[in-house]
């Protein structure tokens, strides 16, 4: 609703263009008369010049008088003229007058809108009540949107009481009609639901306990189960504090993810220096995800200073473990002497090992380049 719009853009979006398949003349004498449905016609022929001269003026003049008139359909649009300010004095307070007196008619665009203002405090103060209320209304007669928003303030207990039912069957109602937003909605709400099966949530309290007695590794197990949702509602800052932990005993394991937390902002603020301090304290200790995660950003400088004989090292010390990735980026790296001197040979020895193991990039260079000859 920040969008401007031209008036004839504006009203080609918000008016509902319907072939109404009467003349110009016979439509405007009825309007005359009062008749509400014709003086909304009569606006879009206006609009669109159907019959009669463009005029974007008698367009906004025939629907405030539909309007008036009480036509559902007017009223709303009418609304969005006032509410921008586009063929009438910009006056949102009258702007949600009249999507008042449109919903308050059964029709389920003004209901839906009426209900996002409420509940975003737009023009209106924040009313989740009211809110959900006018979704209710709108998601009734199959306002998809509607469906999805008043099934999100059920799953989060927003102006209304938290009810998991009815938030998976708002969420149905919605997905049936194809909104992705709800299919991924639901797909969610059925991994919490296994997420917290009792199996689950017996194995979280008895990790709970072994990692207050402290347990490193189970610390670390503590904080993955916060952060993933495994038998206990997600829990980022929880999730952060026994990964940490772990961390700071020096579990490799909890020192490559909480290098993953800091590189990418989750539960903590982006730090990639950090992120290379504990891939490198986890790399340190062989584990191989966090000396290609390092090598990676000793390569691009991504966060630190580039170094390309130190991205060489630890990609050289991860491909020693078998992977493919890395094997690769080293057989690239001596293929051009980067990074180290250029060796076709040895290139050719990774690059197999690479492609041997079913990585695409390493088989595509072995054929392009025919390194079989090396």
């Amino acid at each position: 609703m920040k969008k401007k719009f031209s008036l004839f853009i504006l009203l080609q979006i918000v008016f509902m263009i319907h072939g109404f398949g009467q003349d110009f003349k016979s439509v405007k004498k009825s309007a005359e008369q009062g008749n509400a449905k014709d003086q909304y016609q009569l606006a879009h022929m206006y609009l669109k010049g159907n019959g009669v001269e463009l005029n974007k003026e008698q367009a906004v003049y025939w629907m405030q008088k539909s309007a008036k008139g009480g036509l559902a359909e007017a009223q709303y649009d009418i609304a969005w003229v006032y509410y921008y300010g586009k063929g009438a004095k910009q006056d949102k307070e009258l702007a949600i007058e009249w999507f008042k007196k449109s919903a308050g008619q059964g029709f389920a665009k003004a209901q839906y809108n009426l209900a996002v203002m409420y509940e975003k405090g737009y023009t209106v103060a924040i009313d989740k009540k009211q809110a959900v209320y006018w979704y209710q209304k709108s998601a009734e007669q199959g306002h998809v949107k509607a469906q999805y928003n008043l099934a999100l303030l059920y799953s989060k207990g927003g102006g209304v009481a938290k009810d998991e039912e009815k938030a998976i069957y708002w969420f149905k109602k919605s997905a049936e009609q194809g909104d992705k937003d709800a299919e991924r909605s639901l797909q969610i709400l059925s991994q919490q639901k296994q997420s917290l099966s009792p199996e689950k949530v017996k194995a979280f309290n008895e990790c709970k306990k072994n990692a207050e007695k402290g347990d490193v590794m189970a610390q670390f197990k503590l904080g993955m189960m916060y952060a993933n949702a495994e038998g206990v509602a997600t829990d980022v800052k929880q999730g952060v504090y026994w990964i940490n932990k772990s961390a700071d005993q020096g579990n490799e394991k909890a020192q490559l993810a909480f290098g993953f937390m800091y590189y990418v902002g989750n539960g903590v603020a982006i730090d990639k220096e950090k992120a290379a301090y504990w891939f490198k304290k986890s790399a340190e200790q062989g584990n191989p995800e966090a000396q290609f995660s390092l090598g990676l950003m000793y390569y691009s400088g991504d966060g630190i200073t580039a170094d390309k004989k130190h991205a060489f090292t630890w990609f050289k010390k991860c491909a020693e473990q078998g992977s493919s990735d890395a094997q690769y980026n080293i057989g690239w790296m001596y293929f051009k002497g980067d990074g180290v001197n250029l060796d076709k040979k040895k290139a050719a020895i990774w690059i197999k090992k690479a492609k041997d193991q079913g990585n695409a990039k390493a088989k595509s260079v072995w054929e392009q380049f025919e390194l079989e000859k090396y």
